[in-house]
């Protein structure tokens, strides 16, 4: 069971288990409080109600996925679990090459892709995994500089759109560089991983679970936690982004909803020991900025080089840059999954691709 799912679960203090909460996909909620808005500020049993008393708790979870749960400036749900993306490396394959993790910190695509190069040269490791077909890697370089692939009025926004090109653009020469090692399906990420055929990956901050799940012992200190790598010269380019994640909120059935939102405001945006508590039980990894600073988050992680890489994790959230992503999320990442493929296997090139994508997800959404 995954930990968003034992969370879930979870059972209340007594004082607060008639209260009703929900919890989500970050991105779902997004499209429901889209299509249904009107819905849920006006009638009685719908399922998310605004959270009017959290203005200044939210101030304290990092912003990005905030603005998942919030349309026409109210909010309705508070974000629990980090979906901060890293970039994790084994550092004695980085050590037979030269380097180490600071050569691979703040620095751009164009950087890394030299020295991927030399890398694989050297030790005959691709830096890098990832699913075929799959476009989270694409998705993460694309919020890392504010890209977004919907318009204000969320759209979908393809064609002509030089930031995504330029995204794809990086993700093939990762390809053709031989640095990115693609997988048939998930088994065989987590296997790249953790059977050293490749370097690293970038993932969201979850990805240290599958890292940490191996039986081999001389893994252990052996992996280190930095930054992704920039879209280089793009406007508002930076090292930061994120993938996946939940959130919760409020039932407007609740019997008890002062008493919920008195919870929330206490526990998931207000308790940095209750985020204490499902570090070390679950792994999960708070959006709430305050945990930074607590005992827990700056432990040491033998496996990770002795380093405290939970806070490090913690203050890269709040650097990431917010984007729309739309309600058409599943929509957007078939279709962007399905270019890159007909790109890389010869069949399309960029533009055209581009084109079928955009044209595929109108179709499928009705635009």
């Amino acid at each position: 069971m995954s930990y968003s799912r034992q969370i879930s679960h979870l059972r209340l203090p007594e004082r607060y288990s008639s209260t009703s909460c929900c919890l989500n996909s970050s991105v779902y909620l997004r499209g429901f409080l889209r299509c249904f808005g009107s819905v849920i500020m006006s009638a009685p049993l719908c399922i998310y109600y605004r959270l009017y008393d959290l203005k200044k708790s939210v101030q304290l979870i990092v912003t990005y996925p905030v603005a998942n749960s919030v349309k026409d400036g109210k909010n309705y749900g508070v974000p629990y679990d980090s979906n901060t993306v890293i970039a994790c490396y084994r550092t004695d394959y980085l050590d037979q090459a030269g380097y180490t993790i600071d050569d691979l910190t703040d620095i751009t695509w164009d950087r890394f892709i030299e020295i991927g190069k030399d890398v694989l040269d050297k030790t005959g490791m691709p830096m890098l995994t990832n699913v075929q077909g799959e476009p989270d890697l694409l998705n993460m370089i694309l919020q890392s500089a504010g890209i977004s692939v919907f318009d204000e009025e969320g759209k979908i926004s393809l064609v002509n759109n030089d930031g995504l090109k330029e995204a794809m653009n990086v993700y093939m020469d990762l390809i053709n560089a031989g640095i990115l090692q693609e997988q048939t399906d998930w088994s065989g990420y987590q296997g790249s991983i953790n059977n050293c055929t490749v370097v690293g990956t970038i993932n969201g901050s979850w990805i240290c679970a599958t890292i940490t799940s191996t039986d081999q012992a001389e893994q252990e200190g052996n992996w280190a936690v930095t930054n992704m790598p920039k879209l280089n010269d793009y406007p508002g380019a930076t090292n930061y982004s994120a993938q996946g994640g939940s959130t919760w909120a409020i039932s407007s059935s609740s019997k008890n909803y002062d008493l919920a939102v008195d919870f929330f405001k206490t526990t998931w945006a207000g308790s940095t020991e209750f985020y204490d508590n499902i570090l070390s039980q679950l792994g999960a990894i708070a959006t709430y900025l305050p945990a930074a600073d607590s005992d827990a988050y700056n432990q040491v992680s033998d496996y990770f080089g002795g380093e405290a890489i939970y806070s490090k994790i913690v203050s890269y959230g709040s650097n990431i840059p917010t984007i729309n992503k739309g309600i058409y999320w599943s929509e957007e990442k078939e279709a962007l999954g399905t270019a890159l493929t007909n790109v890389l296997n010869g069949s399309s090139d960029l533009d055209s691709a581009i084109e079928e994508a955009q044209a595929t997800i109108e179709f499928n959404i009705g635009q």
